[in-house]
């Protein structure tokens, strides 16, 4: 007898099928209960926002930077701000 793990979820999607749910309502709900970690992980594993990070990074003109321009400028940063402090 084969366990069923996602009981819950398949009954969900059969009553949006059904017309029984309201898909928005359904998508809203989930997004509500979920944490910002998840929900921005979610959004990454199905690429929602695959062009905004590809541009995440920006120079100081707005200009997009690779994701190594910019961890290089943040290590700089950090060693000024240690500076600063006198670290």
């Amino acid at each position: 007898m084969a366990l069923n793990v996602r009981k819950a979820t398949d009954k969900i999607l059969e009553m949006v099928e059904e017309g029984i749910l309201d898909k928005d309502t359904v998508i809203m709900s989930c997004l509500k209960y979920m944490s910002e970690d998840d929900v921005a992980d979610m959004a990454h594993c199905n690429e929602f926002f695959l062009e905004e990070e590809e541009e995440e990074f920006e120079d100081e003109d707005g200009n997009p930077i690779s994701e190594e321009e910019q961890e290089r400028a943040n290590h700089e940063q950090d060693k000024l701000n240690k500076e600063e402090d006198g670290v």
